[in-house]
């Protein structure tokens, strides 16, 4: 059986003239392990 997906919401973050969209680490470890799902990603775009 495959793992459901789950959207991960990010931040958005200013880092070397660059603008990062990122999601803390505890939050994608906790979906695999203890929720047993699969973390995707979603990029904040938006006002």
């Amino acid at each position: 059986m495959q793992q459901p997906l789950v959207a991960i919401s990010t931040d958005v973050r200013q880092f070397d003239n660059y603008t990062w969209h990122a999601a803390p680490q505890q939050y994608l470890e906790a979906a695999l392990s203890a929720a047993g799902v699969f973390p995707v990603l979603v990029p904040s775009f938006g006002d």
